[in-house]
């Protein structure tokens, strides 16, 4: 309906990932027709869709690299609008907004409170206009947020903070990437965290019976009860290079991770699943 095809014609949609910024896109789209800027991934990358000889045509005009996303529907762009009132209507509930967490749009870039209303305007926002990851990344790290904690499947998004925020002070860290191991990456996570400063409480891990203590760092050893026996890790005295090996040591992984101690005012806390500040990143 919204590209006006025949009846019989169906909607031949593609979206992909390009080597451009958005603003080259946009600027590349301006007089163009069924193809839209969806995603603003990084300051050099986004992702377009639209009618698949147009998007074609476009590669082709930028020169640019094109890596096809599958089994994804249409959204983040104007096509929405055709189904704008029900669509927000689908998302209209009750809402409990926990304390102390910040709530992030992709689509406005910046946080917002959470109520019945404003979280159906957000996806609705999220579905129709398209998201501004730098923007909203930047904002979350001017509010003080230092780690950045990706449930995944996937580390997408940790690839693109790290991208966005360079070798400023932050941890960005996918807890169910592509690995064979999934109880690995949550243990060599959660010790990145605890190493960069955050305060764990690693007990629900293994038992209300077992005695969990943080971290005590004696010169070069780091100790932590992980409820069999004391889990001890060896850190050489001269600086450690960043192992490339999936499963390098907690002590190695966190060497390259440097982070701004002296901000916690919106960092995340594990503590028996109470999370006292914290952001939610709508992506």
């Amino acid at each position: 309906k919204s590209w006006q095809l025949p009846k019989k014609e169906t909607a031949d949609y593609v979206m992909g990932l390009i080597d451009r910024p958005m603003s080259v896109l946009k600027t590349a789209i301006r007089n163009r027709k069924a193809v839209y800027g969806l995603i603003a991934n990084t300051l050099h990358e986004c992702v377009v869709g639209g009618k698949r000889g147009v998007v074609e045509s476009l590669v082709a005009k930028l020169g640019c690299k094109y890596i096809p996303i599958e089994g994804v529907t249409i959204a983040h762009c104007e096509v929405v609008k055709e189904v704008e009132e029900p669509y927000r209507n689908l998302h209209l509930f009750d809402t409990t907004p926990p304390e102390q967490i910040d709530f992030y749009s992709g689509a406005w870039g910046r946080s917002y409170d959470v109520t019945k209303d404003s979280a159906a305007d957000a996806i609705l926002a999220h579905a129709m206009v398209g998201v501004d990851y730098p923007k909203t990344i930047e904002a979350a790290y001017a509010s003080g947020v230092r780690f950045f904690i990706e449930m995944g499947p996937g580390a997408s998004c940790s690839r693109m903070i790290n991208n966005i925020l360079g070798d400023r002070p932050h941890v960005a860290r996918s807890f169910c990437a592509n690995e064979p191991i999934a109880e690995s990456q949550v243990l060599r996570g959660l010790g990145q965290l605890l190493v960069a400063g955050v305060k764990l409480n690693i007990q629900p891990l293994f038992g209300d019976d077992v005695a969990v203590s943080s971290p005590s760092v004696s010169k070069h050893t780091i100790i932590m009860d992980v409820g069999l026996q004391n889990y001890e890790v060896t850190i050489p005295k001269q600086k450690v290079a960043v192992a490339t090996n999936n499963e390098i040591p907690v002590s190695v992984a966190i060497a390259n991770a440097p982070v701004d101690n002296e901000v916690h005012k919106k960092n995340v806390s594990l503590t028996n699943n109470d999370f006292s500040k914290t952001s939610i990143l709508d992506k």
